[in-house]
């Protein structure tokens, strides 16, 4: 389940046309503390505000033929349940297990399948869709290449220098998706390729001794640059005029050792294939072809060029220089996504986030305030307070960062909004504010207060202009909440701000703000599971 868990939620999300981030996708999903359960993926789906369902349901035809038409099910499977990929089409399912894998059942079949759990995603049209620049940049690279080798094609007037050009760019990308399959940064096609039978494995070839020279240098490093080079070298070659080719000559009939040791290899020592490198064969050989098409190599002898071979010394030594440069930069950004993928993993953990809450010293006095601002839903279970002023430079970004866990807790969070003005200077502009924004929350509601906190906290927002654009309050309607909450921050020594509270201790520092998302359904489940507790102990008292 774990290796195709990523797969099947990434075309879940494709299918119900909503673009997102990919790798944070993989990033968020894997590093979730659960994975790989179904809690994982209705978190991770609701980390991109995602609206979805996890049911189980009633498994009868009427209730299948209301559900979307493309959904994640939980099926019996030959050892225990898995989960697949639902897609509907007319009367019949296609079930999408893994990249080989799909199975077409009919209604009664998938039924009798179907344990009766789903995840569901429910159409909004308020997602918003964004296209990773990855896509965008392969479209790029794909297009370069493609006018590359059409320019080629048109400029030159033999066929030798026109396929083995394009042969080179082709074995350069191939080369490329190797080194990239090294790294662990494949996507679906390359592993379908590379998968593709129980005889084909690139990572069986690729992770093998003989797939180092002398031990220590990757062929898969070698046939990139080695590529690169050669395309470089025609490139050189056609700008600066030179027409003897003698040096790729001698590549192209120099690479056939490296082709029977390939396929000796794979065939005799590892007993596997790797597509990929297969693939790079092909190229190999088709390139010592094209030296027989239209009478370019007869076999006599070559003319050599010095030329010809310090152009393609110097390609291979400014490609060799610029790859040993990249290369260390390419694995060190691989062991920081690593890192950044276990320290996601270790902060998403509950136990230790709640470990670090509860080594915190609790709150001297920890009462509600009647009448006080409260954002989100008063019921959840889930309880930050923040101690703010807009006066406050530093309160801007805790704001922002409020407005996010709303947006992101939905009806999980309730936020209290306490200031330290107090009622002891009734003429200041802070009092006359904070009347201003009761004022709003209690007869316009919610949404009113929080518009104008956003105002208030803006980058650039003036509290005094906003406070003059208003007519002056002559209420003392809140004092009583206004004073209580200055009395709780004394009562408490918060004299600073911004500062945020979880219920009865300080948030903890070592934690963003808006890390408090990962653990909303922990607090609320845990709640739940203490009420009997305390609800037995208030009876047995």
């Amino acid at each position: 389940m774990k290796a195709h868990l990523y797969n099947l939620v990434k075309k879940l999300i494709r299918k119900n046309q909503i673009r997102i981030n990919e790798e944070e996708l993989r990033m968020q999903l894997q590093s979730h503390p659960s994975y790989p359960s179904l809690h994982a993926i209705t978190g991770v789906l609701e980390h991109f505000n995602i609206p979805n369902a996890a049911l189980r349901l009633p498994r009868t035809l009427d209730i299948l033929q209301h559900l979307p038409p493309c959904f994640l099910a939980q099926t019996k499977g030959e050892v225990d349940e898995e989960l697949a990929l639902v897609n509907k089409k007319g009367k019949s399912l296609v079930l999408t297990h893994d990249y080989k894998h799909q199975t077409l059942l009919t209604e009664e079949a998938f039924l009798e399948s179907w344990t009766g759990i789903l995840i569901a995603i429910e159409q909004d049209e308020a997602i918003t869709q964004t296209t990773p620049n990855s896509r965008i940049g392969s479209i790029g690279w794909g297009a370069l290449l493609i006018t590359l080798a059409t320019y080629f094609t048109i400029i030159m007037d033999s066929w030798f220098p026109r396929i083995h050009f394009v042969l080179s760019l082709l074995g350069m990308v191939i080369s490329y998706f190797i080194v990239k399959h090294e790294l662990g940064i494949s996507d679906k096609l390359t592993q379908q390729i590379c998968n593709s039978s129980d005889k084909m494995s690139c990572d069986a070839v690729l992770d093998s001794k003989g797939a180092k020279l002398f031990g220590r240098v990757k062929l898969s490093d070698l046939s990139l640059v080695s590529f690169l080079s050669i395309t470089l070298t025609w490139l050189l070659l056609v700008w600066g005029g030179i027409t003897n080719y003698s040096s790729l000559i001698v590549c192209a009939i120099a690479s056939l050792p490296v082709v029977a040791y390939s396929l000796y290899y794979q065939l005799r020592v590892v007993k596997q294939w790797c597509p990929l490198c297969l693939g790079v064969v092909c190229v190999l050989l088709l390139q010592f072809g094209s030296l027989f098409i239209g009478g370019s190599f007869r076999l006599s002898p070559i003319v050599l060029s010095v030329n010809s071979f310090g152009v393609l010394i110097l390609s291979t030594l400014l490609v060799s220089l610029v790859w040993t440069r990249i290369q260390p930069l390419i694995f060190a950004q691989k062991e920081l996504s690593q890192f950044k993928f276990d320290h996601l993993k270790f902060k998403r953990n509950y136990p230790v986030f709640k470990g670090i809450y509860q080594a915190s010293k609790p709150l001297a006095f920890n009462q509600d305030i009647p009448g006080e601002i409260i954002l989100g839903n008063h019921h959840a279970q889930t309880h930050l307070i923040l101690v703010t002023s807009p006066y406050c430079i530093h309160c801007k970004e805790a704001h922002k960062d409020i407005e996010s866990i709303l947006s992101g807790g939905k009806d999980k969070v309730k936020v209290s909004i306490r200031f330290m003005a107090g009622t002891d200077d009734k003429d200041s502009d802070f009092y006359h504010l904070v009347v201003q924004l009761f004022d709003l929350y209690h007869t316009q509601g919610q949404a009113a207060c929080l518009l104008a906190l956003h105002e208030l906290y803006a980058e650039h927002a003036d509290p005094a202009a906003w406070l003059a654009r208003r007519k002056t309050l002559q209420t003392t309607a809140y004092d009583t909440a206004i004073q209580a909450q200055k009395n709780w921050c004394l009562e408490n020594s918060s004299h600073f701000t911004p500062a945020l509270y979880l219920s009865d201790r300080p948030y903890p520092k070592e934690y963003l703000r808006q890390d408090i998302l990962y653990f909303l359904d922990d607090i609320a489940e845990e709640t739940r599971q203490e009420q009997p507790i305390a609800n037995k102990d208030r009876l047995a008292s």
